[in-house]
């Protein structure tokens, strides 16, 4: 999938993805609040968000499994109906509801509302009702941003005969940054970034150093797939990819404001001369 052209008038988009589990803990979700409707009055912004763990406790109450394969949720016949009721449904309006209160133009939608974004079956039949990105516009997005509203994505997504398809929060993101050709992707976690074996932040990270730093295990366990994902998604859209802390969200997107979080990029973003990533310590 490639970047979209961009319409006049409509550029400079940053989208911001919120992990689910963030949105469930009140005092992340507060911050997060926050920052959004500060950084909307000054930057055009998508938010695309997760689940959390608002679907899994419904199928729990339910009776119905929803194992995970290869680190995505398999979604029956009989699961996608909670997903979507609790995903597009319970998460989105309340999150749009708590930034609307906050004073934020936010406008709740899925990946499909509108057609924004297209998106097909998962080609694994295991995984039931589970879809992947497959292009889109965005047009609908940058009509709500030209009138100064912040569009607030679920990532359920429709089928081109209709189906309604879960997407991974991490790809929805991702094709919702390649629609509207994005300047930039921040991931919100409740980490500082990508930290070196002495806890600090490596602020640059492309390939190389990940490649080294992941080898030699300063980068380990959940942060590996995370960083993987990162360098991804900033080959395909040419474009930086920010992982930040919550409580970091106004700072990484205010243009005047010093670096924060780690940068992910696929070109070479060190600059020359900084020093290389501290080895691990010995356990």
């Amino acid at each position: 999938m490639s970047r979209q052209h961009v319409p006049n008038g409509v550029d400079q988009i940053t989208v911001v993805k919120i992990g689910g589990q963030l949105l469930d803990d009140p005092a992340s979700r507060s911050a997060i609040v926050a920052a959004i409707t500060q950084s909307s009055t000054h930057t055009k912004l998508i938010v695309v968000h997760g689940g959390g763990d608002a679907a899994g406790e419904l199928l729990s109450k339910l009776g119905i499994e929803a194992p995970k394969i290869n680190g995505l949720r398999a979604t029956n016949d009989a699961a996608i109906g909670p997903v979507v009721g609790a995903l597009a449904g319970t998460v989105n309006k309340s999150f749009t509801a708590a930034l609307r209160t906050a004073g934020c133009d936010a406008v709740g939608l899925c990946l499909g509302d509108g057609g924004a974004v297209i998106v097909e079956r998962h080609p694994d039949p295991a995984l039931g009702c589970v879809g992947l990105v497959a292009g889109g516009t965005g047009d609908l997005w940058r009509e709500l941003l030209a009138s100064g509203r912040t569009p607030v994505v679920s990532s359920i997504g429709f089928s081109a005969t209709g189906a309604l398809l879960n997407v991974n929060a991490d790809d929805a993101a991702l094709g919702a940054a390649l629609a509207v050709s994005a300047v930039a992707l921040v991931l919100v976690t409740d980490t500082a970034g990508v930290l070196d074996s002495q806890g600090a932040v490596m602020p640059f990270l492309d390939e190389q150093l990940a490649a080294t730093s992941i080898g030699s295990g300063i980068i380990h366990s959940g942060m590996v797939p995370k960083v993987n994902a990162a360098l991804q998604a900033a080959g395909q859209l040419s474009a930086p990819v920010r992982i930040v802390h919550f409580s970091q969200i106004s700072e990484a997107l205010a243009s005047s404001a010093g670096h924060v979080g780690t940068t992910v990029s696929s070109k070479r973003l060190r600059p020359s001369g900084s020093p290389e990533p501290t080895q691990p310590m010995p356990v």
